[in-house]
């Protein structure tokens, strides 16, 4: 009985030198990153437990020297005492240990943890075990020489140094940690941001914002300045990628909650429904565990060939089946198979992802489309790619390379012995280690010099392009060196990116071949003992060539998987938006009627902090013209929004013949509603598709009879190709007129129910706005219309206007109830009216005696006219280019260019009956009338309201006239601010412009005397 026990106790001491290493090292790691996956994003340990790892590392770097002390001990003793020998077990266990503690010291100094638990638990998995192994040899084993002892004092060290870390691993464990975010915790008091952060956890002082030089020190750790990441667009991606990340972190609490929100993608990346697909992908699964398996044979068969010739034996059938297994490996056998059964497989995820994708952003609302970047849209329904190649990069790469690698360090363990299995691992953990860190130095330099070939680029590029400048400045030379300059910066950048890159590869060829020089030292020790065959030793060489490609992958599969997750982010953040307008699940058809629009007490508001609506009520009887006049940012168009169903009400209702918007369908809705835009938007095709679009089927006669009625039709013919003519991107090729008369042609074609113009007339010239008048007046007859207008005369007939101020409609009624109620739309109205001076009397030639004139903002009429006359319908046609001044002489007018947006003339209204039957020089406007003030001598009035005065020589009758000068002078035009109905124009000679129509004779001069 007691000769059993020390053979006991020495196979237990085995078991523990075996079981305690791998057992702390997998305990650390599993727990790791469970911990990782499930701890809150964001949580941070007291600032008491950062003060302490200072002395946390201390132990264990106190831990890792015990480890080393033995294995010295036990290298002295194999030297100094040539009979003994070390057991196996025993040098395996200290090389394994202070491996391990070697990775624990390390974790706990590069990385924050969230959790201790990894750290306390592996603490107390080596305290039990190195006190079983100092009882069970103190008390079965008994060996007590001079290194015994030395091993069992360092031993004794070392389970005193576990229990004070143990201790202290379990004291700041039973601490109640807490969030530092956690408002409630917070100091009241500002201190310093190390100490006390703030509520939102970002560190900064009470009322302050982020210090300007850490955050400068934060950009500057990874060796990049912040100029770089501005210079550098991939940069600049990579850190909003980061920020998405870090914000749904915060949102779903933990990685394991973030990795969940990504099942979203599996029915696009697993054919749920399609079991021919599947099959597919289970055919796919088997070919890589195929592979697998080749992999493993093809490197033994080639050593049972060695072993044959070796042994004199028939090589053949080795050989045969060595170069069967090796073609079934090739690309033309297994590989061609998985890439014929995978291609479906990866077409299917990729247009099911793009497609469902490009759906989602069409299907949201407009405050998404309008709140967004196009450009990062555009870019989310692309990452469709992203998210295949992550999922290529988990099947063909990740999960391969992972049963590659355990399977040759397993069977390489098991065919040479523990001795391999320990190179193999410290290999593996320098190699991966070494690449990492080296790897990411060499992307900080790579950046740079990336920067600096930009900045070549750039210098070369500006300095060839403004060669004039250069050339008028004298500053030839000065190129020449910058450019010189930059040459070297990009070289001096490219050395260093190359070098760095070298020493990547110099550091993994070291580790590699220091770990296969002690591979083959022990193989071959192993066989010059007869304990392995040379067969083995090939096995060995080809399984070491396999190990670099596995190594290097792992090293940086951390960063491709990350910007993968980063990339599919961006499309799981689109995924994740959901649409603000939906229809009801009830919702009906429009039942479209007569065509009545009530808006019933409508708010709203794009932001809850500040209403762009507050009660709107207004009623549009059915066939009626309501217009929308305000200055910008007043809410007209948020109204035409609102009605489009673009964004619902706050509050309020918006009813089409007493249905609710928001209780029919958006597609019946905007059915019945045809839309001119401002800016119209085009697509990059023919003109045909692009008006055709409008209603889609629709025959070619159709697109030309629409097109006529938006007078374009034969500006389109001018064309080279006609209808074909393919526009450009947004309609580039075409003027804004053109656009215009386009989305014109649009809505006419689709014939709705309701019209709405968006300043539908603003780029185009007089001559085709009446042209395009005629065909809104034959579009719009017998259709509920609204019109939004800037230039007040185009909605002079409108059966009803809205003066919109802030969200509110602060004026109602026709032009003329407006008109003779003098608020804001009188404001408006008058501020369309061009008031022009006659010309200089010092001038050139100038006519004398010509006084200031209110005409329309086409004209330019000398002479002096009332108001009420001037307000009277004129034609402004070309022929009538000329008007009487006051002696009787014909005055050119001034011809303003026809096709631009701002000098678009004014047509004035008829005057009233009443101004027509006044005897006397004064005219009325509404409620108001021409008073007897004369303005003597020349007076500009300027559309801000001031005057500016100019003093007539001695042949001018008047003198001066008194009044404030402009704030500017680049006005190009001059229009009146003042109450149109106070303004008096008078002279000894003064004159009445009148209008007949269309067709107006040249205005008749009276005299203010009779």
């Amino acid at each position: 009985m007691d000769s059993t026990r020390p053979h006991q106790a020495t196979l237990a001491v085995e078991v523990l030198h075996y079981g305690y290493p791998a057992l702390s090292l997998l305990y650390f790691i599993f727990t790791s990153t469970l911990g990782f996956c499930t701890t809150p994003a964001g949580a941070k340990k007291k600032t008491e437990q950062h003060d302490k790892r200072r002395a946390l590392l201390s132990l264990m770097v106190l831990v890792v020297g015990t480890y080393a002390a033995n294995s010295v001990n036990i290298l002295i003793r194999t030297l100094v005492d040539k009979p003994w020998a070390a057991e196996q077990h025993e040098t395996v266990y200290l090389v394994s240990s202070f491996l391990t503690w070697l990775i624990l010291t390390t974790a706990l100094l590069e990385f924050e943890l969230p959790v201790w638990y990894p750290h306390y638990g592996a603490s107390a998995i080596a305290a039990v075990s190195e006190i079983a192994l100092f009882i069970l040899f103190n008390i079965f084993i008994r060996k007590y020489g001079l290194f015994d002892l030395i091993s069992l004092s360092i031993q004794g060290v070392r389970i005193c140094t576990l229990v004070i870390l143990l201790s202290f691993y379990i004291t700041l464990g039973n601490r109640k940690s807490f969030d530092e975010d956690d408002e409630e915790r917070q100091s009241l008091l500002p201190g310093n941001s190390k100490t006390n952060g703030d509520a939102n956890g970002n560190g900064s002082s009470y009322g302050a914002t982020t210090n300007s030089s850490e955050t400068a020190n934060d950009n500057s750790k990874d060796g990049s300045s912040s100029d770089s990441d501005e210079d550098d667009v991939l940069a600049k991606r990579r850190n909003k990628a980061q920020e998405r990340v870090q914000k749904r972190l915060e949102t779903d609490g933990n990685w394991w909650a973030y990795v969940k929100g990504f099942s979203i993608f599996i029915p696009h990346v697993w054919p749920v429904h399609d079991r021919s697909m599947q099959l597919r992908a289970v055919a796919v699964g088997a070919c890589l565990l195929t592979g697998n398996f080749l992999n493993m044979m093809i490197p033994r068969q080639l050593g049972v060939v060695t072993d044959a010739l070796v042994k004199g034996n028939s090589p053949w059938v080795a050989a045969t089946v060595y170069a069967s297994l090796t073609f079934l490996n090739s690309g033309s056998c297994i590989g061609w198979v998985q890439f014929w059964l995978w291609r479906p497989l990866e077409q299917y995820a990729e247009q099911s992802l793009s497609t469902a994708s490009h759906q989602h952003v069409m299907s949201l609302s407009s405050d998404f489309h309008e709140g967004k970047d196009s450009a990062d849209i555009h870019r989310a329904v692309n990452q469709g790619q992203s998210v295949t190649k992550l999922v290529e990069m988990m099947i063909f790469e990740v999960m391969p390379m992972m049963i590659d690698l355990s399977a040759v360090c397993i069977y390489l363990n098991y065919l040479f012995g523990p001795y391999m299995g320990l190179i193999l691992a410290v290999t593996s953990v320098v190699f991966v280690y070494c690449t990492t860190k080296l790897v990411s130095l060499a992307t900080n330099k790579r950046r740079q010099y990336m920067k600096s070939y930009r900045k070549e680029w750039i210098s070369v590029y500006t300095s060839i392009d403004n060669w004039r400048t250069a050339s008028y400045f004298n500053n030839i030379p000065y190129e020449e060196n910058r450019y010189s300059s930059n040459v070297k910066n990009r070289l001096r950048r490219e050395k260093d990116y190359r070098l760095g890159i070298f020493l990547v590869g110099a550091v993994q060829i070291f580790a590699l071949t220091v770990g296969l020089v002690g591979a083959c030292f022990l193989a071959i020790y192993q066989v010059m003992r007869h304990e392995r065959s040379p067969g083995d030793f090939v096995i060995l060489l080809t399984y070491w060539a396999q190990l670099r490609g596995p190594l290097t992958f792992f090293s940086n599969a951390y960063k491709k998987i990350s910007e993968a997750l980063m990339d599919a982010e961006h499309l799981l953040e689109l995924f994740r938006a959901k649409p603000t307008v939906v229809d009801r699940e009830d919702a009906q058809p429009l039942v479209f009627k007569k065509g009545e629009v009530v808006f019933e007490d409508v708010h709203f508001h794009y932001e809850a902090r500040k209403e762009t609506l507050r009660d709107i009520n207004f009623s549009v009887p059915g066939g009626s013209t309501i217009a929308l006049v305000g200055e910008t940012g007043s809410g007209k168009s948020t109204i035409l929004k609102l009605l489009d169903r673009f964004y619902d009400v706050t509050d309020g209702s918006i009813k089409i013949d007493g249905q609710d918007i928001r209780d029919v369908t958006v597609r019946s809705l905007r059915d019945k509603i045809g839309v001119v835009p401002q800016d119209p938007d085009l697509f990059n095709e023919s003109i045909l598709n692009n008006i055709r679009y409008a209603r889609l089927g629709s025959s070619i006669e159709d697109v030309h009879k629409a097109c006529k009625a938006a007078a374009i039709h034969d500006k389109i013919l001018s064309f080279p190709d006609g209808y074909q003519s393919v526009v450009g991107s947004h309609g580039v090729r075409l003027s804004g007129g053109e656009k215009q008369r386009i989305a014109i042609a649009r809505a006419i074609l689709k014939r709705p129910e309701i019209i709405v113009l968006d300043e539908a007339t603003s780029a185009v010239d007089s001559a085709t706005e009446q042209l395009i008048q005629d065909a809104f007046r034959e579009l719009c007859r017998g259709r509920t219309t609204f019109i939004v207008a800037h230039r007040l005369s185009t909605i002079m007939r409108a059966d009803r206007i809205l003066v919109i101020k802030d969200g509110e409609i602060i004026e109602n009624g026709s032009h003329d109830e407006l008109i003779h109620a003098k608020g804001k739309y009188t404001d408006l109205w008058s501020k369309q009216l061009l008031v022009k001076p006659g010309e200089s009397l010092s001038s050139p030639g100038s006519p004398k005696n010509s006084d200031a004139t209110i005409v329309n903002d086409v004209q330019k009429q000398k002479g002096t006219t009332t108001l009420a006359a001037a307000l009277k319908k004129t034609d402004h046609s070309e022929k009538d280019c000329s008007v009487a001044s006051t002696d009787g002489s014909k005055v050119q007018k001034t011809k303003l260019k026809a096709d631009s947006p701002e000098f678009v003339p004014i047509r004035l209204r008829t005057a009233t009956q009443e101004q027509n039957q006044s005897p006397e020089s004064k005219g009325s406007f509404g409620s108001g009338s021409l008073h007897g003030t004369q303005i003597q001598g020349e007076s500009k009035v300027f559309s801000n309201g001031f005057h500016e005065t100019a003093e007539t020589n001695d042949d001018s009758k008047g003198v001066r006239s008194s009044s404030k000068r402009p704030l500017s002078r680049y006005g190009r035009r001059n229009h009146t601010k003042s109450d149109p109905a106070n303004y008096v124009n008078g002279s000894s000679n003064e004159t009445e412009a009148s209008g007949s129509g269309i067709n107006s004779s040249e205005p008749s001069t009276r005299d203010s005397s009779k």
